[in-house]
């Protein structure tokens, strides 16, 4: 079979998202190649094929063959996308920051740095990910710099930027510079932007605009519902990728005291079963403190909230909402007669928030308690 046939074969299996009989293909035929009778004048097309066949491993989700496969082509930042997608996160991070030690080119350096600021995002290093995003934007202020952000994001209609500025948002939001953020005069409510508006929307809960908040969340929830029912995803689909914007809702609706609208929203989020254990932890978490009164199986909230909130990764929860997260955990163990565990979990936010006085009494009453004071 001929090299040009092979190559018509692969791309035709990624029009139609077969990735993985694309990277079956795309090997055979490199395989084919590698023959003695074939080597010759063969490079160029074996390394496209290679190249096709480690996109159609990432894209596919084989993350740990994309990045066994990445170096033999000469591909690091590849292999680095495919340990971050992998969530092998340290070793990411290794190669990002390897390679951004080398000289290079804005247009080469920009996508390293992107990379690099979703990795500490990840890795809960919010600070981190804030600086690494704030210095990619400022460089992007001047007409030329983004002239060089379009040619090394391979878009000159700017939603390479409208991503740029929603993970920004988001990771000062989560750093606790939502003020900052607001500042900047971002676009992010543009219709059809639902991930720009629900980091917006977060960045308004925290400075306290609960009602521009409201009206982001249910555009974001609109626009996202509509573009997922385009791109023709399952109910259950679109379901637990808005569990999240949902749940952000419901929070609104309990901190402005409509807790029956808050509990319905969140029992209805958990009757879709959602994919994401730590949103499962926060909800249950947010049920627990809106029950006013109302008897619940406070264990099983409890061991649900035993999920770390850095694991989630859809998470975009400000410092205030990691805090109330965990005085909920506090205030369930207390109920439940642990209080040792309670002890542990408050001293824990406080080193997190050292001036919050509600903390410091919260332990003062715990060790009262316990009579240790």
């Amino acid at each position: 079979m001929s090299s040009d046939r092979t190559l018509d074969e692969v791309r035709s299996l990624f029009k139609n998202g077969e990735f993985i009989p694309a990277a079956s293909r795309a090997k055979r035929g490199i395989e084919q190649l590698d023959r003695p009778e074939n080597r010759a004048g063969s490079v160029t097309i074996r390394d496209v094929l290679k190249k096709a066949q480690l996109a159609a491993l990432i894209l596919a989700g084989r993350n740990t063959e994309a990045a066994a496969l990445a170096p033999a082509v000469d591909l690091c930042f590849e292999r680095a996308y495919s340990l971050y997608n992998g969530n092998e996160l340290t070793a990411a991070l290794a190669d990002i920051q390897k390679l951004l030690s080398d000289k290079m080119t804005p247009e080469n350096e920009m996508p390293l740095k992107q990379l690099l600021a979703q990795i500490h995002y990840r890795m809960g290093s919010y600070s981190e990910s804030a600086e690494v995003y704030e210095g990619i934007y400022s460089r992007m202020t001047e007409p030329r710099r983004t002239r060089i952000w379009q040619r090394a994001s391979g878009s000159q209609s700017g939603p390479s930027l409208e991503r740029l500025q929603a993970n920004l948002c988001a990771a000062f939001t989560v750093s606790g510079r939502s003020a900052e953020v607001l500042s900047m005069d971002l676009k992010l409510d543009a219709e059809g932007n639902y991930t720009g508006a629900y980091n917006l929307s977060c960045a308004l809960i925290d400075a306290g605009d609960l009602a521009g908040a409201k009206v982001l969340l249910y555009n974001a929830i609109d626009w996202c519902r509509a573009v997922l029912e385009r791109e023709e995803y399952s109910q259950e689909e679109i379901e637990d990728e808005l569990a999240l914007y949902r749940s952000q809702l419901a929070f609104i609706l309990q901190s402005t005291g409509e807790l029956q609208q808050a509990k319905d929203e969140y029992l209805n989020i958990l009757k879709h079963k959602p994919t994401d254990r730590s949103l499962v932890a926060v909800i249950s978490s947010n049920l627990a403190s809106a029950r006013d009164g109302e008897k619940m199986n406070l264990l099983d909230i409890l061991k649900k909230m035993k999920v770390s909130v850095g694991e989630g990764q859809s998470l975009r929860l400000t410092q205030q909402q990691r805090r109330i997260v965990g005085m909920n955990r506090c205030l369930i163990q207390h109920e439940l007669g642990k209080i040792e565990d309670a002890l542990l979990d408050v001293r824990r936010l406080r080193d997190q928030f050292p001036m919050d006085v509600d903390l410091l009494l919260t332990e003062v009453a715990l060790l009262s308690h316990e009579k240790k004071i």
